[in-house]
């Protein structure tokens, strides 16, 4: 069956109006029609069994069936803190992260990224969009939020709650993600660019608090290596 997030807002009742873009994609790519049945999340937890009564070019309507808690969420909060990455690797992280489970994502900059901090402003609501596809695509409850880019000594700040604090840097070889005991229930993870982030960076990382870890001998793609670390993670002490 098909899914769908839309805001509280969007449903009155037992009533369900479709946003312009979903409706359109419900109207000219998947051509449903009145009649048929799909899923919407409100992305509070709460999925809803609509069947639409009206489809068309003047918008997409729906009655609400029936609806039942769903929460796909894991237990772990996972927050990525991924340096900017070049071309469409960047698009490729936050869509395989929202299906890992991240619970937020915050885009980086660092010395040795090679995307000018100026070239990501304004991106934000484009990696918005490409989560909340991913969300629905895998079937999350919710759909994580993809913050505008900041500075790796103001994402750190901005994580100093989180009960583990994690950067993952390939020349730091003492530490690893097993050898950690405790069970935390929130992770904030900071992934260097292409490159990796250099020893100043993960000296002040290290003085907020955060661990430096490493994912074994090999290097990995600056593509490769948050995917790596949040399945470890999830594996460990979320749901994977």
């Amino acid at each position: 069956m098909h899914r769908f997030f839309t805001a509280r807002e969007n449903i009155s009742g037992d009533q369900v109006v479709f946003p312009q873009g979903d409706g359109e994609h419900i109207h000219r790519v998947l051509r449903l029609r009145a009649g048929e049945r799909v899923h919407v999340h409100d992305g509070e937890g709460t999925r809803f069994l609509v069947e639409l009564t009206e489809v068309g070019r003047q918008g997409v309507r729906g009655v609400v069936l029936g609806r039942e808690g769903h929460d796909t969420e894991s237990p772990l909060r996972v927050h990525l803190g991924q340096a900017l990455l070049k071309g469409q690797a960047m698009d490729g992280v936050i869509r395989r992260a929202v299906e890992l489970g991240t619970a937020s994502i915050t885009p980086v900059t660092a010395v040795r990224c090679q995307v000018p901090e100026k070239a990501a402003r304004g991106k934000a609501e484009r990696w918005q969009d490409i989560a909340r596809a991913a969300a629905r695509q895998s079937g999350r409850s919710k759909i994580p939020p993809v913050h505008e880019a900041v500075s790796l000594a103001a994402y750190c700040e901005q994580h100093a709650g989180a009960d583990l604090k994690l950067i993952f840097w390939e020349e730091e070889a003492a530490t690893r993600l097993r050898d950690l005991k405790e069970a935390p229930a929130s992770v904030a993870l900071c992934i260097g660019p292409e490159g990796g982030f250099d020893a100043a960076e993960v000296a002040a990382a290290r003085g907020s608090g955060f661990i430096p870890v490493s994912l074994g001998p090999r290097i990995l793609r600056a593509e490769t290596a948050p995917l790596v670390a949040i399945a470890l993670v999830q594996s460990l002490w979320g749901d994977l």
